[in-house]
């Protein structure tokens, strides 16, 4: 018979304690890991999003869409005004039609005189248009560029008294070659008298057409309309249409009916217009008439300023278009000196200069970077003439640990050497193991041109709010014409569009912090893989849709305006590969060739250039996810890790919180179990007595079910500690491949 073994007091044979429930502790194994650490791109990635977060608050917080209910106000009451059935500035077909705009639309809406009721205005109201809320700034300018009649020719059969006057394409390289710089007179065939007009060096920004796509300059011949009205009332107006006959209230929203100004009335700008149509300052040699106004509404802290633009093309025909720039200009200085803001704009100001203060800050660490890596190619350089034996390491003693670093990489470089090691700034060359320049990768230069683009928007945004700044809007500059504030829409407009293309970039720039997490780098490594077998596929694409651009315009640019020249039928096409496209226009426009450029367009677009372009982008993201299957997670991890921390956080709040109640719920159940037993020693001990039976078994049955659930426990540790066992060893025999994997996936980040 086998002795007994001795064991120690209060644990059995196997060597537990039966009375405490069973606890790994992993902190005392040869498993157990030191505290983890984040890696230095988690930090990069969430200093990046929080620039990104200033950023988007920057521009998207102080947006509004004030800018754009104004424009639509201007649209209604000037632009797609009714002053005839069907017929308003947008559908302008004669220059009659454009007299009758202007009388009838244009000046009762920006010279009103009388309200909506008949009531006469007051002078300072007289300053309003005719909405009442939106101020007139400074004088409307009626600006005219003309051609020369000496450039063309007619030939001497059709000659009958005319002259001929060529379109405003001949000054495409030269924007005043061909306009007409001589006095213009009025017209001998009329009565009126006065001086004539000169040419004008405006200083005013260019126009361009978005109809015909011409660019017509800032100079001309003017004409400012000067308000030197007096005081008007009531009976003063009833006299004067009982004596013309004529003369109602404008009418400042869309309507059928005809609006008018009492044109024979002693109003000075009344009075420049009729000398205007009298003189047939519209003739033949007219190309442009440009009507331009500024208003400023106080309610929005907005201006808008205003360009009408009538074309005169040489085929006799009339285009219009306009532009309507309504920009915040005075908010953002008004609450830099504090002057009577809201909380919101100033609010918003501070965020702009911390956000300001992030680029200066992204631009200081992208110099630093720039010279250390500067630094390591000159180490590099010294170390290979060491080796050589052409020059000793001492020459530069700064450099004297950089160079020994870049020896002791020069001599244990070769092919499986990692292309980018921990602590280098640029990865390496694969051959020699010298480092790449900066601009070698394209995420440095991406984000040099994002924030020099940032300063160019913030100098040039920051410029045109100081030429407003600098203007007199008093009484005493009501009548001159403010040049400056088209200027300075025109620099704010090119801001704009400059901080939209930086939005585009800055979004994108999340990819390059994301290189490192298994599913969104695969973005950045697939578009960096379908370059290397796209480039010159792209030329393909390219050549195709030239091809049938041209193909499309000699055919069909006499016909379909779609395709009236070369860039709008390139622009069409892409449209047509999107599904929009009308069928029955090309169709109507040439029955043979319409549908056939058309089918064999879509066929050789869609079955055959799209699917090879489709292939070859399914076939990078095939390699790039088969290399990135055993790379290491490292940003995934960093994110992982901090999930779960914030998770047993919340579980550790809720413990806390659970044996507060437990606590409250237990004193609860004493007290119910001391009133409990005070009724049973009423009741008496021979029912005591009979049930004890009874509570013996239920005392074993919850023994028995306690026992069950440790069980369980024990058995889901043990299932626990060998997956934790198993990844371990995973790990530890993959750690040669992982090194070789990392070696190939920087090889494609570079």
């Amino acid at each position: 018979m086998t002795p007994a073994t001795e064991t120690a007091p209060g644990q059995d044979q196997g060597g537990t304690n039966p009375s405490r429930p069973f606890k790994l502790d992993l902190s005392k194994t040869s498993l157990a890991q030191p505290p983890r650490v984040l890696s230095k791109k988690f930090y990069a990635f969430v200093r990046y999003m929080v620039f990104l977060a200033l950023f988007t608050a920057t521009t998207l917080g102080p947006a509004s869409s004030d800018s754009y209910f104004l424009k639509v106000n201007v649209d209604n009451v000037f632009v797609s005004n009714e002053f005839a059935f069907g017929t308003s500035f947008e559908t302008l077909g004669s220059t009659s039609q454009l007299w009758e705009f202007v009388n009838t639309t244009l000046l009762p809406n920006l010279y009103p005189v009388v309200s909506y009721s008949g009531k006469p205005l007051s002078r300072a109201k007289q300053r309003f248009i005719s909405d009442g809320t939106n101020l007139r700034l400074g004088a409307v300018r009626f600006r005219q560029v003309r051609m020369r009649g000496d450039l063309c020719s007619i030939p001497d059969g059709l000659k009958k008294d005319q002259t001929c006057v060529p379109t405003y394409y001949g000054c495409w390289y030269d924007i005043s070659c061909n306009e007409a710089k001589s006095t213009m007179r009025p017209s001998p065939r009329n009565t009126s008298d006065g001086p004539g007009w000169d040419y004008s060096y405006t200083g005013q920004p260019s126009y361009r057409s978005k109809r015909t796509k011409i660019t017509y300059s800032g100079n001309g011949y003017v004409e400012d309309l000067i308000d030197r009205a007096p005081k008007v009332n009531q009976s003063a107006i009833t006299s004067a249409d009982q004596a013309e006959g004529t003369g109602t209230a404008p009418t400042p929203s869309p309507t059928f009916s005809s609006t008018s100004l009492i044109s024979s009335l002693p109003y000075s700008v009344q009075k420049q217009v009729n000398r205007l149509f009298d003189s047939e300052w519209i003739d033949p040699a007219a190309r442009a008439l440009f009507i331009e106004f500024n208003l400023y509404n106080p309610h929005t802290d907005i201006f808008s300023i205003i360009r009408l633009c009538v074309e005169f093309s040489a085929m006799g025909g009339i285009l219009t278009t306009y532009r309507v720039s309504s920009i915040p200009f005075l908010t953002s200085y008004r609450a830099l000196v504090g002057d009577g803001v809201s909380a919101g704009a100033r609010t918003a100001l501070f965020v702009e200069i911390l956000f300001v203060a992030f680029v200066l800050f992204y631009i200081a660490v992208e110099v630093l970077e720039y010279r250390a890596i500067v630094k390591m190619r000159r180490s590099y350089d010294l170390a290979k003439a060491h080796i050589e034996g052409g020059k000793d390491s001492a020459a530069d003693p700064d450099l004297n640990d950089a160079v020994d670093k870049e020896l002791k990489v020069i001599r244990t470089w070769g092919p499986a050497s990692p292309r980018q090691e921990a602590g280098l700034l640029t990865a390496r060359d694969p051959r020699t193991g010298r480092p790449k320049h900066f601009f070698s990768s394209g995420w440095n230069v991406l984000i040099i041109v994002n924030l020099t683009l940032f300063l160019l928007y913030y100098f040039i945004r920051w410029g045109s709010i100081g030429i407003v700044v600098g203007l007199d809007f008093s009484e005493s500059g009501s009548n001159m014409f403010y040049t400056e504030l088209q200027t300075a829409a025109q620099l704010w407009r090119f801001a704009t569009a400059l901080n939209a293309f930086n939005g585009f970039l800055s979004f994108i720039q999340i990819f390059k912090y994301t290189r490192n997490h298994a599913q969104l780098g695969q973005f950045s490594a697939t578009l960096s893989e379908t370059m290397r077998n796209l480039g010159g596929f792209v030329f393909i694409v390219f050549l195709v849709l030239f091809a049938y651009g041209t193909a499309f315009w000699l055919a069909f640019g006499s016909d379909v305006r779609l395709y009236s020249d070369l860039t709008l039928c390139v622009l069409s096409l892409f449209r047509t590969i999107l599904g929009d496209f009308d069928l029955d226009e090309l169709s109507h426009a040439n029955y043979f060739m319409g549908p056939l450029l058309f089918v064999t367009f879509i066929v050789i677009m869609f079955f055959v250039v799209l699917s090879m372009v489709l292939a070859i982008v399914d076939e990078a993201f095939n390699k790039v996810r088969h290399r990135r299957v055993k790379r290491r997670d490292i940003l995934g991890e960093d994110i992982e890790y901090l999930t779960l921390k914030f998770t047993n956080l919340l579980r550790q709040l809720m413990g806390k919180a659970t044996q507060q109640e437990s606590r409250t719920a237990g004193s609860n159940d004493a007290q119910d179990a001391a009133s409990s037993a005070r009724r049973r020693e009423r009741s008496g001990k021979a029912s005591d007595v009979a049930a004890s039976p009874d509570d013996t078994f239920l005392a074993f049955v919850k023994a028995f079910q306690e026992t069950s659930d440790r069980l369980q426990q024990l058995e889901k540790a043990n299932d626990e500690l060998s997956e934790h066992m198993q990844a371990t060893t995973s790990k530890l025999l993959t750690a040669e491949s992982v090194l070789e994997d990392e070696k190939a996936a920087d090889e494609d980040d570079s």
